[in-house]
């Protein structure tokens, strides 16, 4: 007997080879999906090295999604142009996986530099204005907007949302608005022009524009994000006595939003006035 069972795995065996448990081995017999290669006079189960190759297979195509019963049709019908279309299949479903995984990786990276960026803000940068230079930076711009009234923004806005989830483009950042420099002047402060959504690089895309690179005016909003209003007057004051040119549009950007906070008095948003250099050319949305 010893002798007929010399190039045989026990059940413990094989299920140690294979990474898994003899539970899962009687499971995949008793189902007729991997029957052990030999069973003795005693009922004790053996299994070949041939079939370590057949679990792995079966191992995944399960993680890929295929129910048990169906990775049993395939394995019961198996030949290499079947398998040759199962692999194809299959290899496809594991690309749009990647895919996904690489956008929850870059929407996690974003929102721990978010959360990094609220940990180091000094407390004077909520009440004082302050000038930082930005880097050149891309958006996917909504349609345009050019009003405060709630009915034509928010479907502006859900519509804004709906093509970046479409083609993408949700990469972790709290969705923006532009308010026209006109408007901030107006004392217009929640009259968007646009919403926006920021993307780490430029996309081949009609609705991508390019913040410019240069210094910008800047202050942090604590609490509500739609009461902007003293935070964007203690700006125009700073270009008032400063002597400074606003460019055409400011920016309202979330840092700290209801994804990792519960109370909107909580709430951190970064407000941003380009500053107009002399002979500058602005970037303007088409």
């Amino acid at each position: 007997m010893q002798k007929n069972l010399s190039s045989y795995l026990s059940t413990s065996r094989f299920a140690q080879l294979c990474g898994t448990n003899k539970r899962t081995l009687f499971h995949y017999d008793a189902i007729g999906l991997l029957p052990p290669g030999k069973v003795d006079a005693k009922g004790y189960r053996y299994y070949t090295e041939a079939q370590y190759g057949l679990f792995q297979i079966i191992i995944a195509l399960k993680e890929m999604g295929m129910s048990l019963a169906e990775i049993k049709s395939f394995i019961d019908q198996r030949d290499p142009q079947r398998f040759h279309a199962l692999l194809g299949e299959q290899k496809q479903r594991v690309e749009e996986q990647i895919s996904q995984l690489i956008r929850v990786r870059q929407m996690i990276d974003t929102k721990l530099a978010l959360l990094h960026e609220a940990s180091e803000i000094p407390p004077d940068r909520f009440e004082d204005p302050f000038l930082e230079e930005h880097p050149e930076e891309y958006f996917i711009l909504s349609a345009r907007v050019d009003s405060d009234a709630h009915d034509r923004f928010t479907h502006a806005l859900y519509e804004h949302l709906g093509y970046c989830e479409r083609r993408h483009f949700q990469e972790g950042y709290p969705f923006g608005a532009m308010i026209s420099s006109t408007a901030l002047k107006m004392n217009k402060f929640n009259e968007y022009a646009y919403f926006f959504t920021k993307v780490h690089q430029p996309a081949d895309d009609p609705h991508l524009f390019c913040r410019p690179a240069g210094r910008y005016a800047c202050l942090y909003l604590r609490g509500n994000y739609r009461e902007p209003e003293q935070a964007y007057r203690r700006l125009l004051r700073f270009f008032e006595e400063q002597g400074l040119e606003m460019g055409d549009y400011s920016y309202k950007e979330g840092v700290i939003d209801e994804t990792a906070e519960l109370r909107l008095d909580r709430f951190v948003t970064k407000l941003l006035i380009p500053i107009r250099e002399t002979s500058e050319r602005e970037s303007h949305p088409q």
